[in-house]
């Protein structure tokens, strides 16, 4: 499903969802609950620098691909990484696969001076990504995880968090956020180009010259596939939305960068809809009428960088 451009339309869709999403959020337990959630603390009140955890991810195997601070947020870094076994395991499976390549820590500073030490949850993302397919890259992703844990974790066993749903592995690979909304396979096409290296050259200038930045970019090998990791800036970019989404207490920090998937001579990119809502899956229906415009802005954002 294409992310209609009028307000109007867009608008009246909330409304109309608005009762369904305030009986759903009635039946919510706990912040922690027993299902699978989206990230992970590693760790709470340390001293641990950016540059530290880089170099643990490196020394674990894993290749850091870059990092960056949000638009507006000295306070917290968000870093990059993959590795090759992943990636590998990657190229037998479908396009939507990509957007699973690149890992993220997110690492914020708390007003002590502390840090607070979070991660994508590779369970939770594998299976809304890979679907059937997590199934033969899960020993894979389970000695990674294991790995990431071991190389950065100082609380353990470690705290998942992010969701106040019982999510199973089914829930995961049919998520949408309610009726109507889009599911993983509704990714949006926003570009096609006479070939694979125009569609790359394009992006990479447009990215060095605008609003927005290459955070990283991870080549699946033995495919014509990219997936660039984005940051959203302008003035309705990260500034503007993440305030208004990521107000818990341990915030969702592996949430960005956006992804911008080329995959032979088109490109693609996540819906808003399905990529918000999976990373903020107790957002309210109150919330998300906040940012009812963002999914567009985010889609005209991608679509500057192929232009």
């Amino acid at each position: 499903m294409i992310f209609t451009s009028n307000k109007t339309n867009t608008m009246y869709r909330f409304i109309l969802s608005g009762l369904l999403m305030s009986l759903l959020s009635l039946l919510s337990l706990s912040t922690f609950a027993k299902g699978l959630q989206p990230y992970l603390i590693l760790a709470e009140n340390a001293s641990t620098t950016v540059e530290e955890v880089k170099q643990a991810l490196n020394s674990s195997g894993f290749n850091v691909v870059g990092d960056y601070s949000p638009d507006g947020f000295d306070d917290r870094v968000i870093i990059a990484f993959t590795h090759l076994r992943l990636l590998n395991k990657l190229s037998d499976l479908g396009s939507e696969a990509s957007y699973f390549s690149t890992w993220r820590i997110g690492i914020l500073t708390n007003e002590d001076g502390s840090k607070t030490i979070t991660s994508t949850n590779p369970t939770y993302w594998g299976n809304a990504y890979l679907q059937e397919g997590f199934d033969e890259v899960k020993p894979i992703i389970n000695r990674l995880k294991h790995e990431l844990i071991n190389a950065i974790a100082i609380e353990k066993p470690v705290i998942a968090y992010g969701s106040e749903q019982d999510f199973d592995r089914e829930d995961m690979r049919e998520y949408h956020y309610m009726f109507g909304m889009p599911y993983l396979e509704d990714g949006v096409e926003i570009a096609t180009f006479n070939s694979h290296k125009e569609a790359l050259i394009t992006i990479k200038r447009n990215l060095a010259s605008g609003n927005h930045t290459e955070v990283y970019k991870t080549k699946i090998p033995g495919s014509q596939r990219v997936v660039f990791g984005v940051g959203l800036g302008g003035e309705s970019g990260e500034s503007l939305f993440v305030p208004i989404i990521d107000i818990a207490e341990v915030k969702h920090l592996g949430f960005l960068p956006y992804e911008l998937l080329v995959d032979g001579n088109k490109v693609y990119m996540l819906h808003g809809r399905y990529r918000i809502a999976l990373s903020f899956p107790n957002l309210t229906m109150g919330t998300f009428s906040k940012i009812m415009f963002t999914p567009g802005d985010i889609e005209s954002a991608m679509k500057s960088l192929v232009e």
